[in-house]
């Protein structure tokens, strides 16, 4: 009988795993910021968000949806995120943050005063009625 080292085989299946995934991307490149290139006015609405101190043990991370575009960047907990997407001055923006086992959203933004920053602060607890 011949022994492998596990340690041989952990590493041939690591290699088979990764050559699979690279071979079948489960996603494609994002699309680029709505607001590159000037798609947004000067007068458009930043958007902010910030996970509170409540999600630092349920979320290490999130991903951002704002009117069907997938920011590139990602939310941690306690460090404020600033989206590449804008709101246009009486235009209302879906946001849908996803991270761990919470989502929020859709939640609906409006820009009412041109240039505002429109800050959103998450929690990570449940809702009581």
């Amino acid at each position: 009988m011949v022994r492998i080292p596990f340690a041989s085989v952990l590493l041939v299946a690591l290699i088979s795993l990764t050559g699979a995934c690279e071979d079948d991307p489960t996603q494609g490149a994002l699309p680029p910021c709505p607001c590159d290139n000037g798609g947004c006015s000067t007068s458009s609405c930043p958007i902010e968000i910030l996970l509170d101190q409540t999600c630092v043990a349920d979320v290490p991370l999130a991903e951002v949806l704002i009117d069907q575009h997938v920011e590139v960047g990602t939310i941690t907990p306690q460090a404020t995120f600033r989206a590449c997407s804008r709101i246009e001055p009486g235009a209302r923006a879906d946001i849908t943050v996803r991270g761990g086992p919470w989502v929020w959203g859709p939640l609906h933004e409006t820009c009412s005063t041109p240039g505002e920053t429109r800050s959103l602060v998450l929690q990570c607890i449940e809702a009581t009625e």
